[in-house]
This record gives C-alpha cells, structure tokens and sequence, in this order.
C-alpha cells in the first residue's frame, strides 16, 4: 500500500500511454484510477488503419475513373476534326469550329466522368462505406466531417457529399 499521493502518482506514470494518448486519473474510493481518455469520435474516425486503407483505395477507384473517358473523347475529337476537315476540304481558317467541336467533347467526357464516378460510387464503394461505418460504429457526417481534413481523399469525399441518403 501507498503512502501518499505522490507515491500512487509516481507508480501510475509508469503505465501512461505513449506520447500523444490521454489518460484520466481520478480517486474512487480512497484509490487513484487511471483510464483511457475517449477522444472526440470526429477527430479519431480515420485512426483505424483498415478503415482508412479503405478509403484510400475508393478515392484511387474514383481517381481513375476517368482515364478511359478523356482519352476516348480526345480520340474521338481528333479524329471527327480530322474527318470533317477532309470532308468538307476546310484549311486552318475554319480553327474556331475545331475548338467548338472540341468543347463539345470536353462537355461530354466530363457528363461522362461524372456518371461514371457516381455509378461506381453507388454500385460497389457506398456499400462497402455504410459496412465500415456500421463496423466502426460511426455516422456519415462524422467521417465527412474526419476526410475534410485529409486532401488525398478529395475525390471520395465529393463523391459522398454529392450523393443524397
């Protein structure tokens, strides 16, 4: 048994968490207690490694999404200006109808990515996202509110504020 306060305080710091971690020392029943102090739920939602290796790997998913549609829709724009040069015989004065013809595209392949993005959100990411929540015992406005913070999970985040319940 202890002496005083400072002999139980002294004994307690040997078992004090890494720096970083918080501890509650409080007296019950004549005894110093020491336990773990439960951070706010918004700060430490990332914290789980499996949970955030997760994300990471949705927002690379979303990220690459849209490889196919730009390249198909610089492609395209290439060859469609190539064709209607060659059809209608026009020389570079008729610039401005490539450029509009090329906006139209840039129009397109953005629709595209968008759809794209969402139909992939939906169909596989948000599923596998409410599992982790329901896991981690978080809501959605806690993880919006820990990826806020995190800009290499950008494209996801978009994703799940844009996405209605």
């Amino acid at each position: 048994m202890m002496n005083s306060p400072f002999e139980e305080l002294e004994y307690l710091s040997d078992y004090l968490p890494d720096e970083g971690e918080a501890v509650i020392v409080a007296r019950r029943g004549g005894e110093l207690v020491c336990e773990p102090y439960a951070r706010d739920g918004n700060r430490d939602a990332l914290s789980n490694p499996g949970l955030y290796g997760r994300l990471v790997q949705a927002n690379a998913r979303l990220r690459a999404v849209p490889t196919v549609p730009a390249w198909s829709c610089a492609l395209l724009w290439f060859w469609s200006c190539m064709l209607i040069h060659k059809v209608i015989g026009a020389g570079w004065e008729w610039w401005s109808l490539d450029i509009g013809l090329g906006l139209s595209f840039l129009l397109a392949c953005y629709v595209w990515v968008r759809h794209s993005q969402a139909a992939l959100f939906r169909r596989e990411i948000r599923p596998m996202l409410d599992a982790q929540l329901r896991q981690h015992h978080l809501d959605r406005f806690t993880i919006i509110g820990a990826m806020q913070q995190q800009p290499e999970l950008r494209t996801l985040l978009g994703q799940i504020t844009r996405v209605g319940e």
